[in-house]
């Protein structure tokens, strides 16, 4: 028994020290956001009441020889309603597919496909209202 926690105690500490390791040559590359790079995924800005409700950043690194296809999900709690999309992405040429949900739900599945050699990065934003029924 003092074997094990020992052992534990070991692998515990070792577990700490990856933790904590500092990643400063790692590169953390997220799309600005400026209104010339926007893209409005699906709704319109009509001035409403809607809100805010999900900010998310994705990104995924480029594989030599690999096109990547990925859905992304985006669930919100029961009661929201989504009004709006809005995406800002890492590059120009990348796109973003609506799959399911969206409009009037509270979820949103968006796919994508990139080029072999291209990595994706997009930053989405979900707008919407929250409806609350007695």
């Amino acid at each position: 028994m003092k074997m094990k926690s020992v052992l534990l105690i070991a692998l515990l500490a070792v577990t700490y020290v990856y933790a904590t390791v500092d990643l400063s040559e790692a590169e953390f590359r997220r799309p600005k956001e400026n209104a010339s790079n926007l893209r409005l995924i699906l709704g319109s800005k009509s001035g409403g009441d809607d809100r805010l409700l999900s900010k998310t950043y994705h990104y995924v690194e480029r594989s030599h020889k690999i096109a990547h296809r990925q859905e992304i999900l985006i669930r919100l709690v029961d009661y929201a309603r989504i009004t709006r999309v809005e995406g800002w992405p890492g590059n120009p040429d990348l796109g973003l597919t609506v799959l399911e949900g969206g409009l009037g739900q509270n979820f949103i599945k968006l796919g994508y496909v990139t080029a072999e050699n291209m990595d994706f990065s997009y930053t989405i934003d979900v707008y919407g209202v929250l409806v609350c029924d007695d």
